[in-house]
């Protein structure tokens, strides 16, 4: 072997071949940063409509598990119809469900509907127990634990901490057809104290020591919602489904005390199906948007069975680029029972 042939044989590449490797292998890069941008953006279109889809549903069924209890504990014909007050809320009709209540008008999103749900936790009978005597206070309670066969250490199964409404036919000292929700304290076998709230922003009157009863009758009577009952607001707020226990705290004026349940629901329709149901429809979004026009037409639901728009004006309610977005319409008719076998208006 001879020093020219060792020589040529130790060269290695020349520096047009290392300039043509590199670019061969920025091509690669590049090529394969844009075929992973490429799935990755296709992977986060997928992923945001399946939480759209997942938030849809878990918005639906978190409204429908509360709307098939509504009115447990307030259906009776002497409470649904009147005027209800509760520590932070006035509902001049009391229905189990209450329908855009003019409360909520500032807090909801636009375009949107909102409602409050109603039920009690109590474990008596709806129709509310008879007062025997009501002079002196507090009120004596017709029957009592054992009487009535109803554990507890209050007549008909009052508690102490209980909600509770007196109905003497004339509005409780109050305005006619008005009830007030006091709470029970120093309940014993047959008598139900009642007291005004300690947390209240409303104007209460206190129960009247001597309801309107005669020792023959007619007696008043006490309606107990139990020691949890339910004033629950629904409503669209920011893009999320929220929720406000109007017993606990002022949900009209403090934003504060509303819970997000889900993301991503741009619009919610309630309507009134037969007194007895309650149609609802909850638009979720995507929350990727894209870069060109993807939705041609609002979404709709269907109120009375036509078909309808579930906004006017997107542009307005939901951004210029609304359209470069994807949504998904969930619809149900959810039947009110404790309304259906009472025969008492639910909505």
């Amino acid at each position: 072997m001879t020093f020219h042939s060792v020589k040529r044989h130790q060269q290695g590449f020349s520096l047009p071949e290392i300039m043509v490797g590199m670019v061969i292998g920025l091509l690669g890069i590049i090529i394969i940063m844009q075929v992973t941008s490429m799935f990755e953006g296709q992977k986060r279109t997928t992923a945001s409509g399946d939480d759209a889809q997942n938030g849809g549903a878990i918005a639906l069924f978190t409204a429908q598990r509360d709307i098939t209890q509504a009115g447990y504990g307030i259906i009776s014909t002497n409470l649904v119809g009147k005027t209800l007050v509760t520590p932070f809320l006035t509902l001049n009709t009391l229905t189990p469900v209450v329908i855009n209540p003019a409360q909520l008008n500032a807090v909801k999103d636009a375009e949107t509907d909102a409602f409050i749900v109603i039920y009690g936790n109590s474990n008596t009978t709806p129709e509310g127990a008879l007062i025997t005597n009501s002079l002196p206070a507090p009120y004596s309670v017709i029957g009592g634990a054992a009487a009535s066969d109803v554990a507890g250490t209050g007549g008909h199964s009052f508690l102490n901490g209980d909600w509770v409404t007196p109905d003497d036919g004339a509005g409780n000292g109050g305005a006619p057809n008005t009830h007030y929700l006091y709470v029970a304290s120093g309940v014993d076998g047959l008598t139900v104290p009642a007291t005004i709230p300690a947390s209240s922003s409303q104007t209460y009157i206190s129960p009247l020591a001597t309801l309107q009863d005669t020792p023959n009758g007619p007696h008043p009577v006490l309606y107990t919602l139990g020691s949890s009952p339910a004033i629950l607001a629904y409503a669209v707020r920011n893009g999320s489904l929220s929720l406000c226990n109007y017993l606990t705290q002022d949900c009209a004026s403090n934003a504060s005390t509303w819970t997000q349940l889900t993301g991503g629901i741009v619009n919610m329709r309630v309507q009134c199906v037969g007194l007895t149901a309650l149609r609802v429809a909850v638009v979720a979004r995507n929350s990727q948007i894209a870069p060109t026009q993807v939705s041609t037409s609002v979404p709709t639901w269907n109120p009375n069975g036509i078909s309808a728009p579930v906004a006017t004006t997107p542009t307005t309610s939901w951004g210029s680029n609304w359209d470069h977005y994807r949504y998904k319409t969930f619809e149900t008719i959810v039947p009110m029972r404790n309304a259906i076998w009472t025969g008492v208006h639910g909505c």
